[in-house]
C-alpha cells in the first residue's frame, strides 16, 4: 500500500471523525484517514 501522506488541518480531522471514518459499534473510529481514502478509491474503482 502506498502512504499518501496527506496533511489535514485540525478542521478536516474534526469533521472526518465525525461524519466519515467508520466507527464500532459504541461510536469509536476505528479508522484512520488514509485507510477512508484507499476504502473511497476503492469504491470508485469498482464502480
Amino acid at each position: 500500500m502506498v502512504n499518501l501522506e496527506v496533511e489535514l488541518s485540525q478542521n478536516a480531522l474534526t469533521v472526518l471523525e465525525k461524519r466519515y471514518l467508520k466507527k464500532d459499534k459504541n461510536g469509536r473510529v476505528i479508522e484512520t484517514p488514509e485507510e477512508m481514502f484507499w476504502r473511497v478509491a476503492r469504491g470508485v474503482l469498482s464502480a
